[in-house]
């Protein structure tokens, strides 16, 4: 597994690598076509608000047709703000994994969740169960 952090300001030695870099991987695609695409693990990680939302009969108020309309309570994100980390390939998503509360996400929790991709990956492309 390679992967980079790619920072939002590069230096010019920095900007001529990944030009060379990506040219080379062009070149490497028009070579070996989707099988190249097929080998590559791609990762994105997102936070999600869990809300305790209020439901329609709960907000409803009985007013005269008259009177101004109720006023609602903002929604509070009372549930909580978790980590997901997925991973996927080419065809469709490989694993989805929820980052437990209280855990720095670094290099070396990236390896031990890797491993859980690898795993993953080879009980789904080859079908058989690793002990």
């Amino acid at each position: 597994m390679h992967a980079r952090w790619v920072p939002r300001l590069l230096k010019d030695t920095e900007t001529v690598r990944r030009v060379q870099d990506s040219r080379a991987f062009l070149r490497r695609v028009s070579r070996e076509g989707d099988n190249c695409l097929s080998r590559i693990i791609k990762t994105d990680e997102t936070w999600q608000w869990f809300y305790n939302p209020e439901t329609r009969s709960q907000s409803a108020v009985w007013k005269r047709s008259s009177s101004p309309p109720p006023q609602k309570a903002r929604v509070s994100k009372c549930g909580g703000k978790y980590m997901f980390i997925m991973f996927a390939d080419m065809h469709e998503m490989i694993l989805q994994h929820a980052v437990p509360k209280n855990t720095t996400v670094n290099s070396d929790y990236y390896c031990k969740v890797s491993f859980c991709i690898y795993v993953s990956f080879i009980k789904h492309v080859y079908k058989f169960t690793l002990t």
